[in-house]
């Protein structure tokens, strides 16, 4: 059975079963035979009965826990009143947003304990009439005072661990009692069994769900606690991640690990959270909307290495002050439009606006598309395609291309990637394609020698160590950077950029490219041949694009060749290695360490990389800031506004230099 590997070795014997009956007694005839409350029970211990539900309930609804104690709960001292302005009671003002809310992952403060820790977030309903729910987050860093306890007298408490451990004692831990269902138990989550579709769309989401609290009404909860765990998704002609919805339940989501599949976006982090209250849109993002739209439909794992959450509640949530504000964590989540124009560039797209009638395109299905093209987009003559695209549109392929209108000239391509788009059938058809190369060199060098030098020290190992607890045991030695040959596999713009940007860590650069550099533009890097690049270089760093000569390009056989030890970081394109080699590679120790920034199979991840502590994983983030992603736009749009206006272009494609399409 899978089970969760936790860092912490358990410690404690745990009774098994649920809604059962079980008994336990640290001495022997410690519980009475026959009878529940004798008149001396053994020891001279206290009987003491925990209700759990009224003594009238239905026999098979009667739940009820009998305690034999040193001393009786009532031998308490006096009850004194703790009134915290940063942790407010349910029933005080809440706020009710339609917003689609998210909080960035909530900060531990190591000088409260567990009562302090707590922090209401949201809720609905009255704890004096123990109806609704509350929603905490707890972010203790030191243990409670062994004098003191908490006891939740409005309802039943779960609590989602996210990081750390909680060693809890509760009144049936380590004490005499026998009894039913009114007792704390733990579950692992790993130990969840996962059922889906086997052909094709969706089951009903509720096979997600781990607990419920039942309301009044059967079939609505007051809360369901629901899991997206690891699992394999195999539905055929489907689109897999959750889809876009309204929902007259409240989502509460939480994020314990990993990456969440619908949120590919980075926003939703592990001790994060998100709220969709009752009615309110929601949806994948843009990005993880396009890759699912155009992925390949074969079996996948999904989830490897995550675990999300859910609170699904009938009720409209309420959120505090604290959780709206106080925190400044809270955060409105906008899911940007699948063809906005501009996110970042308002300005030029302005410009663009002056100087060309510009049509939103509203479809959402290729084929749509097609039916306007031969409607109110029969006469535009230049395309703006950004990465949200390809959800409307797929790729810009031999078909697509054949159903543009003819007066359309110019493709303006935001993204410096371009094998989405046929670039001999745009020519075939006299249509310049433009991208937007020189504003991703930056940001995509930075990444690249971010991974380089975190696959040299081990970073991942490292990082994973401490959140475990373990600070740095067991931490394997990482590898200067001084003196190693960095072989880079392309030597355009990035590669130029990343030589730079190694060169005052004493790294030798050696490169190959489909011809030698000048020397102005080699900077001192040693053009050499394919085979001695992948042979005699201690770092490969790829930087060349995808298309049908370089997919697989480092596969078994070059991985072979190349160093023991070897480092391996890709920024450009996930085909472009054998990802399934790569991971034997990998496993077998033949490659030391890699840096990855994309996947073959992307946002579905090879299995073995993910498990492979020495493998530095992230998504997709080469061009992930603000500044970047407004130089692209103000690129592309500069290009389609050239094109409107017969000026010369900033940048073609290569394959397109020299071609010319006039609009007439």
């Amino acid at each position: 059975m899978p089970v969760t590997k936790f860092s912490t070795p358990e410690k404690y014997e745990y009774l098994n079963g649920f809604d059962s009956f079980h008994e336990s007694e640290s001495i022997k005839g410690a519980l009475p035979i026959g009878a529940n409350s004798p008149q001396k029970p053994p020891y001279g211990l206290y009987a003491e009965k925990l209700s759990g539900t009224a003594f009238t309930a239905p026999r098979h609804e009667n739940r009820q826990t009998w305690l034999y104690r040193i001393l009786p709960s009532a031998s308490h001292s006096t009850y004194k009143r703790f009134s915290d302005p940063s942790s407010p009671i349910l029933k005080a003002k809440l706020n009710y947003e339609p917003q689609q809310l998210r909080w960035d992952p909530f900060d531990i403060d190591e000088k409260v304990d567990w009562v302090r820790g707590l922090k209401l977030v949201s809720g609905a309903g009255d704890p004096t009439v123990k109806s609704g729910l509350g929603i905490y987050v707890f972010a203790a860093g030191r243990d409670m005072d062994a004098k003191t306890a908490l006891y939740s007298s409005d309802g039943e408490m779960l609590i989602v661990a996210q990081h750390g451990v909680l060693d809890i004692q509760t009144e049936l831990g380590r004490l005499l009692w026998h009894g039913m269902e009114i007792y704390p138990y733990k579950y692992d989550l790993g130990r969840f069994s996962v059922i889906g579709s086997t052909s094709f769309d969706h089951p009903d989401p509720s096979i997600f769900t781990v607990l419920t609290g039942p309301s009044d009404h059967p079939g609505t909860a007051i809360a369901d606690f629901v899991i997206f765990p690891p699992r394999w998704l195999v539905q055929e002609d489907t689109f897999r991640p959750p889809w876009y919805h309204r929902n007259t339940m409240s989502e509460f989501m939480g994020l314990i690990c990993g990456q969440y599949d619908a949120k590919t976006g980075g926003g939703f982090q592990p001790a994060g959270a998100s709220l969709h209250n009752i009615m309110s849109a929601h949806g994948p993002d843009a990005d993880s909307y396009e890759r699912a739209s155009n992925a390949e439909l074969k079996p996948v794992k999904v989830g490897e290495g995550s675990m999300a959450f859910m609170f699904e509640s009938s009720l409209m949530l309420g959120i505090t002050d604290w959780g709206l504000e106080t925190s400044h964590n809270g955060e409105t989540e906008t899911l940007d439009p699948l063809l906005q124009p501009s996110k970042h560039a308002m300005s030029a797209y302005e410009e663009l606006q002056n100087a060309a009638r510009v049509e939103l395109v509203t479809r959402t299905n290729r084929q749509e598309f097609f039916e306007d093209v031969q409607g109110k987009y029969q006469d535009i003559q230049v395309i703006y395609r950004t990465s949200a695209s390809g959800a409307v549109g797929g790729n810009f392929d031999a078909e697509f291309i054949e159903h543009l209108p003819s007066s359309c000239k110019f493709i303006c391509h935001n993204r410096a990637g371009y094998d989405q788009i046929d670039v001999k059938a745009c020519a075939d058809r006299g249509i310049t394609l433009t991208y937007a190369p020189d504003p991703v060199t930056n940001a995509t060098a930075d990444l690249a020698l971010w991974l380089l030098l975190g696959s040299l020290r081990q970073l991942n190992q490292s990082l994973k160590s401490l959140r475990h607890g373990n600070f740095k045991k067991g931490v394997p030695f990482g590898r200067d950077p001084e003196g190693k040959v960095l072989g880079i596999l392309g030597m355009g713009r990035i590669g130029r950029a990343l030589k730079a940007r190694c060169d005052p860590f004493g790294i030798i650069t050696q490169y190959h490219n489909r011809s030698e550099l000048p020397s102005d533009k080699a900077a001192g890097a040693r053009y050499v041949s394919f085979e001695k690049l992948i042979s005699e270089s201690d770092i490969i760093s790829i930087h060349v694009p995808l298309n049908a000569e370089t997919k697989h390009l480092i596969g078994a056989e070059e991985i072979s060749k190349m160093k023991d030890g070897v480092v391996i970081v890709n920024t450009a394109r996930g085909a472009v290695i054998d990802e399934d080699a790569l991971a034997e590679a990998l496993d077998s120790g033949k490659i030391g360490s890699v840096g990855l920034d994309v996947y073959e199979h992307q946002p579905m991840i090879n299995e073995r990389l993910v498990k492979n502590e020495r493998a530095l994983l992230v998504p997709h983030l080469g061009i992930h800031t603000v500044e970047t992603l407004k130089k692209m736009e103000m690129c592309a749009m500069e290009n389609a506004r050239r094109a409107v206006l017969g000026e010369p272009l900033l940048t073609s494609v290569p394959e397109h230099v020299g071609l010319r399409s006039d609009i007439s």
